[in-house]
């Protein structure tokens, strides 16, 4: 492992949210495919996280098993978990 990937870890272990959400405001945006695949998943049964993946199983829309894999580094670059409690608490709120 090189140093420079060792130095990251470190760092990203003691960061703070708003450390991660500033280097995220770092990172260029994706330009989206001409043309996407829209998957639902329900029924979430399996979460696994290891080494550099995270995984999450359910079902998809039409009740068959679905899969997604995703690069953990990914993962917890851009999804924004206290975001998306926050959303969900407004939510259940107005239910």
């Amino acid at each position: 492992m090189s140093e420079k990937i060792k130095e990251f870890e470190d760092w990203l272990q003691d960061a703070t949210h708003q450390q991660l959400q500033d280097k995220l405001m770092e990172m260029p945006v994706l330009e989206t495919p001409a043309e996407e695949i829209h998957k639902e998943l329900h029924s979430i049964n399996t979460f696994h996280a290891y080494k550099n993946e995270v995984h999450l199983r359910g079902k998809d829309e039409d009740g068959t098993d679905f899969s997604l894999w995703i690069d953990a580094w990914d993962f917890v670059s851009w999804v924004d978990m206290l975001h998306i409690k926050q959303t969900l608490k407004k939510h259940i709120t107005k239910l």
